[in-house]
């Protein structure tokens, strides 16, 4: 089912799978788009819109869907304990068996293997045929989903700190006084928003102060941190000692995921709108605003492979629009 854009001034399309979504949708190297739904659905639709093929699993994904780059195949976990290899045809690839429900969203560890969280509170790998790999005990309550860094470290947010593992070779917890409630993952390992305070961790695990903030972004290379009134800072490399405040913007304060690439950020606004931060003067900021749709969004990214940006929805539209922003951008980078 396809709904309308809010504004006429967009290009793309949206489209509903008939149920709030699991995760955010992916795109393929094709810029085609696949739906995770609750009611245990992948919807599959081409790159303008038209749907493809649903197809239907056993049991309630919890968590985002991978996409395999060699050649395309979807894998899902679901409650049942299993998990799903769909071709980008809608045939089922494999179905493999797991030890527990599967709580979190499947990750990418590397190009052969994909990583996560169990009911169990374990930290599971599998390859991309569906093998088991290792399960590694997790060091604390998750509270959130799991980000892989550099050489397959796995970063995850706990209740009370964060945790770092090493394949099934170390697992460590560092400790904070609150849970983790976002996290930004750098080339240097994580940034972590705590109570409203921003957090880095030494090689020790211990960590230290870096200031107020409600948001923080991290594409894996560099980081974001917004503090929900017009300003923040920006972390070159997500390096702590390289940090970069920013001069005041019209304050943008998401209330979803959003979507970091650059020096350029997305946010999902409560008031149907997409918010943009540009930060590549970071003494003067860029901030703008577009109306996608008529209800709160829960989402934003930037796609890779093709040049569109993706927004969803809190009742389970998901958009993908050419960028509404690439203009100003290009007038800005002029200057």
């Amino acid at each position: 089912m396809s709904g309308a854009l809010a504004s006429p001034d967009l290009h793309g399309f949206c489209v509903h799978g008939g149920a709030p979504l699991v995760g955010p949708p992916l795109v393929d190297a094709r810029g085609r788009l696949y739906l995770v739904t609750q009611d245990g659905y992948l919807h599959a639709y081409e790159g303008d819109g038209r749907f493809r093929f649903s197809f239907t699993m056993a049991g309630t994904p919890l968590g985002s869907a991978s996409l395999r780059a060699a050649d395309g195949v979807i894998l899902v976990g679901t409650t049942a304990r299993l998990v799903y290899g769909i071709t980008s045809e809608g045939q089922l690839a494999f179905r493999a068996h797991t030890v527990t429900p599967v709580w979190s969203g499947l990750y990418p560890r590397d190009a052969a293997s994909v990583v996560y969280i169990g009911l169990d509170r374990f930290l599971y790998a599998l390859s991309n045929g569906g093998a088991a790999l290792y399960r590694v005990a997790i060091p604390g309550q998750p509270v959130g989903e799991p980000a892989v860094g550099a050489g397959g470290v796995v970063w995850i947010p706990l209740d009370g700190g964060v945790a770092r593992l090493e394949q099934a070779f170390s697992a460590r917890r560092f400790a904070l006084n609150g849970p983790a409630d976002g996290l930004g993952l750098g080339a240097q390992g994580p940034l972590v928003v705590s109570g409203g305070t921003l957090y880095a961790f030494d090689a020790r695990g211990l960590a230290s102060s870096l200031g107020p903030a409600e948001t923080v972004l991290g594409d894996g290379t560099s980081v974001l941190a917004l503090d929900g009134a017009g300003g923040g800072a920006w972390f070159e490399g997500g390096d702590p000692a390289r940090r970069v405040g920013l001069g005041p913007y019209p304050a943008l304060a998401p209330s979803g995921r959003g979507g970091l690439a650059g020096r350029r950020a997305l946010l999902p606004l409560a008031t149907g709108e997409l918010g943009h931060l540009d930060v590549t003067q970071p003494d003067e900021p860029r901030a703008a605003r577009v109306q996608v749709l008529r209800e709160p969004l829960t989402g934003a990214s930037f796609t890779r492979g093709v040049p569109r940006v993706l927004v969803t929805s809190r009742s389970g539209q998901a958009c993908l629009l050419d960028d509404p922003f690439a203009a100003a951008r290009g007038a800005h980078g002029s200057r």
